[in-house]
């Protein structure tokens, strides 16, 4: 890939192709090594000191921090603006349909929506699923 273009992918940050290369430039070889990192937990731990540990999207106890975008600055928390504090259930309604993993375009458009409704009874809204094992009853 030309430089320019991984560059812009690195700051992109839009789909998972430059998710992956920017976890690549950081060196990790998956998101799941990246997310038992030093630097994540790090991250995320500002995200709640600075955001709060209440959901984004229901005003739940937030347990997770969704990226709503993995550009380089925010995959390294240079930049939280697009990490949001969220709980299980606002989190695995907004990645997923169903047991398939949304495209990132479908996470964000999903993320936004809910953001504008933002009631306090959002998790009576999605289907009901094992908080074990998050799977769709």
């Amino acid at each position: 890939m030309p430089a320019n273009k991984y560059s812009q992918r690195l700051q992109r940050g839009s789909d998972y192709r430059d998710r992956a290369a920017v976890l690549a430039h950081l060196g990790y070889r998956s998101y799941r090594g990246y997310l038992d990192s030093y630097l994540w937990a790090t991250i995320r731990a500002r995200v709640m000191k600075e955001k709060g540990p209440e959901c984004y999207l229901c005003t739940g106890r937030a347990t997770e921090v969704h990226h709503n975008r993995y550009g380089l600055d925010d995959m390294m928390g240079i930049k939280v603006d697009n990490l949001f504090p969220l709980c299980r259930a606002c989190h695995r309604a907004i990645e997923f349909t169903g047991d398939r993993k949304n495209t990132m375009n479908k996470v964000r458009k999903r993320f936004q929506e809910l953001a504008k409704k933002k009631v306090e009874d959002f998790p009576r809204l999605w289907p009901k699923f094992d908080r074990n094992s998050l799977k769709i009853l």
